[in-house]
């Protein structure tokens, strides 16, 4: 999804997830994650992510 260049290797940053609609409301869910975290054998290789978005109009 991103491509972040300038260093020797560019790096990749990759990400999925659902949007839920209301009337009002939008709620994202998402994981994000990249090669580096599948590499270090650290645990979960995924950082969550939840965006809330509210309309104001009428």
């Amino acid at each position: 999804n991103w491509i972040f260049t300038g260093t020797d290797e560019p790096q990749v940053l990759f990400s999925g997830g659902v949007r839920f609609f209301g009337e009002r409301l939008a709620v994202d869910l998402a994981l994000f994650s990249s090669e580096e975290f599948f590499e270090a054998d650290s645990g979960f290789p995924f950082v969550p992510w939840v965006d809330f978005s509210v309309f104001f109009g009428r």
